[in-house]
């Protein structure tokens, strides 16, 4: 050891001893470690949920969209071939009539209409303009395009020896008007007879 410094020290005591005074401070102690870190706190509770937020207004509707082209026609299909025709239909009578002739007690002979039909006839009357000659009118609804030359008339006796002809005069929609012949078959003389009239299409 350096014996100044023991000297030193020597000297150093022996003025403390004497005079009294504090010694020096002595050293900061060092630096005491970091605590630990503290525990973490509990979570908050969560929040009330916020109101719902007002309906915003509908858009205004879009403009409509332009139509569009028409497509071409297609073309036409070719034609299929014709059925064969049937059968004829039956005639259709759309008129009858049974007339009789009387004297009717005062020495004139007297026509009328016994019994009447047919389709579309409603009624018939009868003229008996002289002995064999009579003329008939059917009332009633027929075709509106039935002329008298579409209509086919027949009439016959129920007297022996004796023959009918009819002719239609006119017809239309509503009425039709037959003048009908009868004779004595041997000897051609003018003879009234019980008639049967039919009319047919």
């Amino acid at each position: 050891m350096n014996t100044w410094k023991i000297v030193g020290v020597f000297a150093l005591t022996l003025l403390s001893a004497c005079s009294g005074e504090t010694g020096a401070t002595g050293a900061t102690g060092a630096t005491g470690a970091t605590g630990a870190t503290g525990a973490t706190g509990a979570t908050g509770a969560t929040g009330a949920t916020g109101s719902t937020g007002a309906t915003g207004t509908t858009g205004a509707a879009g403009t409509a969209g332009t139509n569009g082209v028409d497509g071409t026609n297609g073309t036409n299909g070719t034609n299929g071939t014709d059925g064969t025709a049937g059968p004829a239909g039956p005639t259709s009578e759309i008129g009858r009539a049974r007339v009789l002739t009387a004297d009717d007690g005062t020495g004139t002979m007297v026509s009328t209409v016994a019994a009447s039909g047919g389709t579309g006839t409603d009624t018939v009357a009868v003229v008996r303009n002289a002995a064999g000659d009579y003329s008939l009118t059917f009332t009633g609804t027929y075709a509106d395009a039935i002329t008298a030359a579409k209509v086919e008339a027949f009439a016959t006796t129920e007297a022996n020896m004796t023959s009918a002809a009819a002719v239609v005069d006119s017809a239309s929609a509503t009425s039709i008007v037959v003048h009908v012949y009868s004779w004595a078959s041997g000897a051609a003389i003018d003879s009234d007879a019980t008639l049967n009239v039919s009319l047919s299409l």
